[in-house]
């Protein structure tokens, strides 16, 4: 059963944290020997076999890269070790593909972590990682709006034909926004006027269906640093302090927030309850040290 799966393993390195995902499809000669008509015109099927995140992001260990592969990587490594098949392993391709908290980052910091990730992989798992450069890398912004177009037509169906499309005929590709961490993108494949006029802004992406029939399409990306949620949220937390804050201040008031609701600095909500006990020991503590100042 198991000798028609082939297997490929991605880590995607965001800003907040890196996310494993594991893929299955079957071998080509496996696929057409029995595959139907429509089958063997549209692109062919890859499974999600599984998928985890874990935080941070690679990012945050800038200041200590010898520790990246113990301390974040391996805890993923188990995991796509138990899905994908021993005598198989081999034979499975690894990328890692590091994003915009990365890209904020000093381009020796950037090298370091890189050729940390890479030597670890190497050093500790039987995957193909033939070469360091082309399967662990920082990606621009327009690469990933453009896998993240991909990855949305594809699972949405924007590739089939357009007489097979579920929601009307003659019906074009799915436009992409994704706002990540970090950065923010956008992506898609304007008509054929718009993309005769702006010809040398688009990127060819070129794909096979099954009988190895080509499907091309142009595609406009733009990408934004700094622009991710988090970022936004940083600045908007800035702004507050700014606006509100005072050295004696223990809460800040944030107009957006929804009635009740406390949070940190960071985001992430707290309960009345706790809120309640750490603003009183935060009291405490100021007021011990008025005392003895």
């Amino acid at each position: 059963m198991g000798k028609k799966w082939r297997y490929g393993i991605i880590f995607d390195a965001g800003s907040s944290g890196t996310r494993l995902y594991v893929y299955k499809w079957k071998d080509h000669a496996k696929a057409i020997k029995h595959a139907s008509i429509d089958a063997l015109h549209s692109l062919p099927k890859i499974k999600l076999q599984t998928s985890q995140k874990i935080r941070p992001g690679v990012s945050s260990f800038a200041e200590k890269p010898e520790e990246i592969g113990r301390e974040h990587l391996q805890s993923l490594i188990d995991i796509a070790l138990k899905e994908v098949p021993d005598k198989k392993v081999p034979d499975t391709p690894v990328y890692l593909m590091a994003t915009a908290g990365m890209r904020l980052l000093p381009e020796h910091q950037q090298r370091a972590l890189l050729r940390n990730m890479c030597a670890y992989l190497q050093a500790n798992t039987m995957f193909s990682l033939p070469d360091c450069n082309t399967n662990i890398q920082v990606i621009s912004g327009e690469t990933e709006g453009l896998y993240g177009w991909l990855a949305t037509n594809y699972l949405l169906g924007g590739f089939d034909h357009p007489d097979k499309h579920k929601h009307g005929n003659g019906h074009h590709t799915y436009g992409f926004l994704d706002m990540g961490g970090a950065s923010a993108q956008i992506a898609f494949a304007p008509n054929s006027t718009e993309a005769e006029k702006h010809a040398n802004d688009l990127k060819l992406v070129r794909l096979r269906t099954l009988d190895g029939s080509t499907i091309e399409h142009r595609v406009f990306t733009a990408t934004w640093l700094g622009y991710g949620a988090n970022r936004a949220r940083e600045r908007y937390v800035e702004s507050l302090k700014e606006q509100y804050g005072n050295p004696d201040s223990l809460e800040i008031p944030d107009p957006c927030l929804p009635s009740g609701l406390r949070s940190s600095l960071s985001g992430d909500p707290i309960s009345t309850k706790v809120a309640i006990h750490e603003l009183s020991l935060e009291r405490t503590l100021l007021a011990k040290t008025n005392l003895v100042s």
